[in-house]
């Protein structure tokens, strides 16, 4: 479907978390779609931003960074980047940016929101 640039799914929940351009993807056609192939659609508010993280170079670590983001109400999906990044999707309305530094910081990590 053009405008959607990334799709993960979760068989075990039965759900589907949809990246898309806000301009190219519209919100009925989207949902249709999700509906055809046999996901329930709904339009959750989500942002997304980078951390800079220090340490990422061991496995361990990228663990670390995982699994105490993944604790965050409100984390939808945590993605590492190479050795020195990790892209956060999250919804709005229950977690702010700082609250992801403050997470990794608990942790015993060093980050910072890029951009």
């Amino acid at each position: 479907m053009r405008g959607v640039q990334g799709v993960q799914i979760n068989t075990q929940a039965r759900e589907a978390i949809v990246t898309r351009s806000r301009t190219q993807a519209r919100d009925p056609e989207l949902l249709r779609a999700l509906q055809r192939t046999g996901y329930p659609g709904r339009i959750l508010p989500t942002n997304q931003t980078m951390l800079q993280v220090q340490g990422l170079q061991s496995r361990s670590n990228c663990n670390k960074v995982r699994a105490s983001l993944r604790r965050v109400r409100g984390v939808r999906n945590v993605e590492i980047h190479g050795t020195t990044g990790a892209r956060v999707t999250y919804d709005p309305r229950k977690v702010k940016p700082r609250d992801l530094t403050k997470a990794l910081r608990r942790a015993g990590l060093h980050s910072q929101i890029q951009g």
